[in-house]
């Protein structure tokens, strides 16, 4: 198929086709980048701040929002120390960035529910 063809086909710009093209007969690899503008945290910044986060998760003891933008902000004032403060739009952006970090709460289990014995294990495991 030609190059016309499939810039009608897909709706992509002649021209940017055959820059892509050109690239990759040069053998450049681009690789995918996030769009819009660059966080405000180096990636190995939020990395390490996912990590803290998830930490005091598995504690069960997981941060407030107030908590986790003063860390960033210390974060980021080891990297740029000019910097503002990191505001709740920035937790935001956070949150929808890293989702499999959640608020929720291990639940509190009765003792009974909580208790299991030798007979009670034997009993499961006969029926």
């Amino acid at each position: 198929m030609k190059g016309k063809a499939v810039a009608q086909d897909t709706r992509i710009p002649y021209n940017t086709l055959m820059k892509a093209v050109r690239a990759r007969k040069a053998g450049v690899v681009t690789l995918r980048q996030r769009p819009g503008p660059k966080t405000v945290l180096p990636k190995m910044c939020e990395e390490d701040l996912v990590a803290w986060i998830g930490a005091k998760q598995q504690d069960g003891n997981p941060p407030d929002r107030q908590a986790v933008l003063v860390k960033a902000t210390q974060l980021l004032r080891n990297v740029n120390p000019a910097q503002a403060a990191l505001t709740s739009g920035w937790y935001k952006r956070f949150r929808q960035r890293h989702p499999k970090l959640t608020r929720r709460m291990a639940q509190v289990f009765s003792h009974a529910r909580n208790y299991v014995d030798l007979a009670a294990a034997q009993r499961l495991f006969e029926t």
